[in-house]
């Protein structure tokens, strides 16, 4: 969870024609797939993984609404205008933030999927791996990398025969022995 203090302000209503001061207040935000789900909920297509992320005003606007959608809580409309202003850069950091500290090593290069990824999919994942809801409200990336350890141990558990081959079985052993070394 992301916490911004949003300090007060002056503007201009341009419908009333007069001049207000806004209040300080601490603004709190989710990154979470409850969110993404509510933006594609609202636009009909999915946040993920859209090519050539839409720009202009356009842009500005669905990043505005996702705002709202990441706000816990009750706020007056003016609040995810005034994060986009002031805030995008502290919001961006944390979109980003990998929150968790596993790595998934892979072997082989394999091309990334073509599959379009939407909020139904993931729940999908959680459905499959018995991923508890409540997780729904965790960082997204930290649920995308649960989703991710939980396929790969699923893979490794079904791969035909289980066993490795002799260089496999080699390597695993010596990163693992370089591991308990701390190298």
């Amino acid at each position: 969870m992301l916490t911004i203090k949003v300090e007060e302000q002056e503007f201009y209503d341009s419908k009333k024609e007069v001049f207000f001061k806004t209040k300080a207040r601490t603004v709190r935000l989710e990154h979470s797939l409850i969110s993404i789900a509510k933006w594609e909920s609202h636009w009909e297509k999915p946040y993920l993984g859209t090519p050539g992320k839409v720009t202009g005003i356009q842009g500005i606007v669905e990043e505005r609404y996702y705002l709202q959608c990441m706000i816990i809580g009750d706020v007056p409309d003016y609040i995810p205008e005034l994060l986009q202003q002031n805030h995008a850069q502290e919001i961006k950091t944390y979109i980003g933030a990998r929150r968790s500290a596993t790595n998934v090593y892979r072997k082989g290069a394999s091309p990334p999927s073509r599959q379009i990824v939407t909020t139904e999919l993931i729940y999908y994942w959680m459905i499959r791996f018995g991923i508890p809801m409540e997780c729904q409200r965790w960082h997204f990336n930290r649920l995308l990398m649960l989703i991710d350890v939980c396929n790969v141990k699923d893979q490794a558990a079904t791969k035909k025969g289980g066993n490795m081959s002799a260089i496999e079985s080699a390597q695993y052993r010596h990163d693992l022995n370089k591991a308990r070394r701390g190298v």
